[in-house]
């Protein structure tokens, strides 16, 4: 840390602020580690609270005793040392109950003179300065230093003014975490409100002798893409986009996160598509997510990519029809270890398609409805990151003294 501290706070580094501990996984083979199970077991999946709530796996006794896992007391603080989370942000949790976790968590019971929620707010509040020069590179999954993360400072107050700090932080927050509960809730109901308009709009309900039913596949040529080798550089970075699941955003693909070369796409099945082509996610969380490629570009083998015949159907006719299936494409995906369609079933799928005017019609009805709903969620995102932005103004004044300068004042601190 390069600030000036105020009066009595030490730059301390992690290592002296509580005793830190590694965790480890029972045997899952062994299922009487994890019958009857009542202790709590963190992994990273866990993570998702300031204050964890409970963890989705418990185990007993019997498998503190034969395994690795570690007890810890409550109130002790955990860090994710290991997990591809970390390539974007460094979780952690205040433990109020006794619990164990796995080999990818790092947990630290603080020293008598440390606030565990000041400790926690700390490690927040200096996450991406952590992540910045604590991350391992060249690894497979995204990990910690955890000889760097240890020799890391942060700024300790007085016992008086870490309860001080904590108490206005935590009055703070809960006014952010009321709106931010508030916008999650508008923004549900916009989702909602936009597949419940597509819906109504592709329902079954139309007069056969206008709307004709066909298959997808007789609509579109269809095919996937590939992935070249990840562990050959020279086939990425080069000029041709290369789309993922993430990169589909129910509307025009501008940007890929990565790029590959002429090399990648000759040595993969990857292959360049037109510009035009409607993409649709097939695996996983992002089921159903779709696109329309603005520009000539690849995709790996999770995209299914559609060539309309522009004789039958237009290529935004056929994006919105399939944003309008995503829960039925979800359900027909489900009962796999990841849920996932195929292109046949995709090739197989029912699409009512009235005249090539009539799609026109529905299109720019449809279009104009649905920039209503993106503009309104674009603003419920830039108010959370105006919040998120006020939550990181809080931390990093707190952790420079600012946030309690009157009352170091006041109590002559």
């Amino acid at each position: 840390m390069s600030q000036t501290l105020p009066n009595e706070w030490v730059s301390t580094p992690l290592c002296e602020v509580g005793k830190w501990g590694g965790g480890g996984t029972p045997s899952k083979a062994n299922t009487s580690f994890w019958e009857d199970g009542t202790i709590p077991w963190i992994t990273s999946k866990d993570m998702k609270w300031d204050v964890l709530r409970d963890s989705e796996l418990h185990i007993n006794s019997d498998a503190i005793r034969g395994s690795s896992a570690r007890l810890i007391p409550k109130d002790s603080v955990a860090v994710v040392a290991r997990s591809g989370i970390l390539e974007h942000t460094l979780p952690v949790a205040l433990v109020p109950f006794e619990a164990t976790y796995n080999q990818d968590l790092k947990v630290v019971t603080p020293n008598p003179d440390v606030l565990p929620k000041f400790l926690l707010f700390a490690i927040q509040g200096s996450g991406q300065e952590i992540l910045g020069t604590c991350r391992k590179s060249g690894t497979t999954v995204a990990s910690i230093e955890w000889t760097r993360f240890l020799q890391f400072k942060i700024a300790m107050a007085p016992l008086a003014e870490q309860q001080r700090i904590v108490e206005i932080l935590e009055e703070q927050f809960s006014r952010l975490d009321a709106a931010l509960a508030g916008i999650r809730t508008v923004r549900e109901k916009t989702a909602a409100f936009r597949l419940s308009l597509l819906e109504a709009t592709f329902s079954p309900s139309h007069d056969g002798s206008a709307w004709q039913t066909m298959k997808l596949g007789d609509v579109a040529k269809w095919s996937s893409g590939g992935t070249p080798k990840s562990k050959t550089p020279e086939y990425y970075g080069g000029n041709i986009p290369w789309a993922v699941s993430g990169d589909l955003n129910n509307s025009l693909v501008f940007e890929t996160t990565a790029t590959i070369t002429e090399a990648g796409l000759a040595k993969s099945s990857a292959k360049v598509v037109p510009e035009g082509t409607v993409l649709i996610a097939m695996y996983g969380a992002t089921i159903g997510k779709t696109g329309i490629a603005s520009r000539p570009m690849a995709t790996n083998q999770a995209i299914a990519t559609a060539i309309v015949n522009e004789k039958i159907v237009t290529n935004r006719f056929l994006h919105y029809f399939l944003m309008s299936q995503k829960r039925l494409f979800t359900l027909a995906g489900q009962g796999m270890a990841q849920p996932n369609i195929s292109q046949t079933i995709l090739k197989a799928w029912k699409i009512a398609v009235p005249s090539t005017e009539v799609q026109e019609d529905v299109v720019n009805r449809l279009s104009e409805q649905l920039e209503f709903v993106q503009r309104t969620l674009g603003m419920l995102r830039l108010l959370t990151l105006k919040l998120e932005a006020e939550r990181r103004s809080l931390l990093h004044a707190a952790f420079e003294g600012t946030l309690t300068k009157q009352w170091r004042e006041t109590h002559h601190a």
